[in-house]
């Protein structure tokens, strides 16, 4: 709540990492330090509960920018179009209305790039390490790249062991096969070709070589999934 103190606001999430009812399952919770998890006392809730940490991030942040654009696009498509489990999921669903279409990305958009890839990236990160406590780095391209040895490292450092064993093939198998339904399958909102799906393309890129933005440059001209260093381009703030 907005005028909870730093204190109500780790209290309750102690308490829901701690409740013995739920002492014989794993709990846990997603969140950003920097916007709902603000004021939090992180050195406290670990103190207190020997919870584990997770940092998860996008390295491609010209991808991760226009994803989020076009996760918004499919949100505003009829409900026959959308996925459960949150929002901006696209059903296979061969229909005009169900069409996504091309995306811009904006002037505004290219200027919230240094915001999209340091200051909320290394807020993260800073959180992690200034809490002083064990934390294990999850990125989405790595997810891409192997979700099977991915989730096997996130079951050994968290001491899961159901995802040691789960079958995460299965899950992207579904409706793969000639002939099967796939009306409930989940598609890729955004491809890793941008090129694909953005209609100004060339002229992103030419702003990218203007500025001498070159990692974004290199990020937006990335066809498969590579995980990128946090780069600095000119002109960011010093935080």
């Amino acid at each position: 709540r907005p005028d909870d103190t730093p204190e109500i606001k780790t209290d309750v999430l102690v308490n829901y990492l701690t409740t013995p009812k739920f002492d014989t399952k794993f709990r846990g919770f997603s969140i950003s330090p920097t916007k709902h998890g603000n004021d939090v006392d992180w050195v406290d809730l670990f103190r207190r509960t020997g919870a584990v940490l997770v940092v998860f991030v996008r390295t491609n942040v010209v991808k991760r920018r226009v994803g989020m654009i076009r996760k918004g696009m499919v949100q505003k498509l009829p409900p026959k179009c959308r996925g459960s489990g949150g929002g901006g999921h696209l059903k296979h669903i061969v229909d005009d209305e169900c069409y996504l279409g091309e995306t811009e990305l904006t002037g505004e958009d290219i200027d919230r790039l240094d915001y999209s890839c340091m200051l909320q990236t290394w807020d993260l990160l800073d959180v992690a390490l200034t809490a002083g406590v064990p934390f294990q780095l999850v990125t989405f391209e790595g997810l891409q790249q192997s979700i099977s040895d991915t989730m096997h490292d996130v079951g050994l450092f968290t001491g899961w062991d159901e995802l040691l064993t789960y079958d995460w093939g299965k899950d992207g198998a579904v409706g793969n096969e000639e002939g099967q339904d796939r009306s409930n399958q989940i598609t890729k909102v955004t491809p890793e070709e941008l090129n694909m799906v953005l209609s100004n393309y060339e002229n992103v890129e030419n702003v990218f070589e203007a500025r001498d933005m070159i990692c974004y440059k290199e990020m937006l001209r990335q066809g498969t999934a590579n995980i990128f260093p946090l780069c600095r381009v000119p002109g960011l703030k010093e935080r």
